[in-house]
């Protein structure tokens, strides 16, 4: 049985971060390990596709929308400017989109009724229904994030989080202004592009197998292994007794194998061969590699649960624009979303501490920008000038200031 560390390394490599390559096999390759997988547009758009795709462009996930080769689907709203959404391939809409009760509500059965049978652009809602348009397109957007409802292009989205990028890489602010576009004065804000139904009849006339079926091959592709956490952490209920049937046929045909591969999976596992040759493959050490919380490929915090912290005090989260540290697999530290805010970890034995230590100061070096420069407010809850910390951060050019500890490109 592999330790967790080495099933982190694993995600790594399979999701694709040991190799980031461009084009469209890269395009490709992340799309098949994330349609499905309900995570922050934010961190969707300026972490997670640009983690795996050496030429991804700000606000390309509309283009992929609009020419047709990208649908999405929405779950709850985070902000004002951003919310959790699931990305598919068009085709495999039907059979992994997720099907919830339909929102409770008279105000929401027009919409519904209206949207049945086609697309429909705003301005034809507006028409059609009539009342007040500001609150028509609230309660659109209530559809939305109750996942019944989508758009034909992910543009309205796009507009709202291109206010808030301000702090991102050069360039993405004007690439943002670029793909949104010029606003109309009679257009309101978050209502461009076609909306449909979601779970209309077509979604509807899947059968329930054959959705099971599409489940299962997509945990495989996302996770390699299914387990009860894996089920756990993607939300599907009835755990993996519900997929057993189909399991069990594949193991008999030899699609997958049954046992415990990995620590923390759970008593049933299920893997295909491919990913247990390269779980048994002999990799070098990795050294620190950040990535977004949210992302798939770090199972800490949702697969399992988050390590036990250095010391007591702040609690990490899954949350939207939070990073993790991970070296050689191993949970090393949590920068908080806004970035002021860093968690340590305990490590297993015969860890070197300032090796880890080096690698979350390289890891907030690598955040700064110029003229935009890092602030650590705090160090598991207290000053940085207190942390073991302090002397590291001092020699890679830290400077200590009345709000904390900031470096500066």
């Amino acid at each position: 049985m592999h330790t967790f560390a080495r099933y982190a390394r694993f995600l790594y490599h399979w999701h694709g971060l040991g190799a980031v390559k461009s084009g469209e096999p890269a395009r490709g390759l992340a799309l098949d390990k994330l349609q499905g997988y309900v995570l922050p547009y934010s961190d969707l758009e300026t972490r997670v596709l640009p983690a795996r795709i050496g030429d991804y462009q700000f606000g390309e996930l509309d283009h992929w929308c609009d020419v047709g080769s990208l649908g999405w689907q929405g779950h709850e709203r985070l902000s004002v400017r951003d919310g959790s959404v699931s990305i598919y391939r068009p085709n495999e809409i039907p059979r992994l989109a997720r099907i919830a009760g339909l929102l409770p509500g008279a105000r929401y059965a027009p919409l519904r009724g209206f949207l049945v049978e086609q697309d429909r652009e705003f301005d034809s809602i507006r028409s059609a229904l009539g009342g007040f348009p500001p609150q028509i397109l609230a309660n659109l957007w209530e559809l939305v994030w109750a996942g019944e409802v989508s758009n034909r292009r992910l543009l309205p989205l796009l507009a709202n989080l291109s206010q808030g990028v301000g702090r991102a890489r050069s360039g993405r602010r004007h690439r943002a202004r670029q793909v949104a576009g010029p606003s109309r004065l009679d257009t309101l804000p978050g209502s461009a592009g076609a909306w449909y139904l979601v779970t209309g009849p077509r979604v509807g006339t899947v059968p329930p197998a054959e959705r099971d079926r599409a489940l299962v091959e997509q945990l495989l592709q996302r996770w390699g292994i299914i387990g009860q956490p894996c089920m756990r952490a993607e939300g599907v209920s009835g755990g993996v007794s519900r997929l057993t049937p189909i399991l069990d046929a594949m193991r008999n045909s030899g699609a997958v194998v049954e046992g415990v591969f990995v620590e923390g999976c759970g008593p049933t596992q299920f893997a295909a061969t491919r990913t247990l040759d390269l779980l048994d493959r002999k990799d070098p050490e990795l050294g620190p590699w950040v990535m977004a919380a949210t992302d798939p490929a770090n199972p800490y915090g949702k697969l399992v649960p988050w390590p036990k912290m250095s010391e007591p005090g702040q609690k990490p989260r899954w949350a939207a624009r939070a990073q993790v540290v991970l070296l050689n697999g191993v949970l090393a530290g949590y920068l908080s979303a806004t970035g002021h805010d860093l968690i340590t970890f305990q490590l297993p034995g015969g860890q070197n501490a300032r090796s880890t230590h080096c690698a979350l100061i390289e890891a907030l070096m690598g955040a700064a920008r110029p003229g935009y420069p890092v602030l650590l407010r705090s160090v598991n809850g207290r000053t940085p000038e207190s942390s073991p910390l302090a002397p590291s951060l001092r020699s890679r050019g830290f400077s200590a200031t009345r709000d904390g500890y900031i470096f500066r490109l």
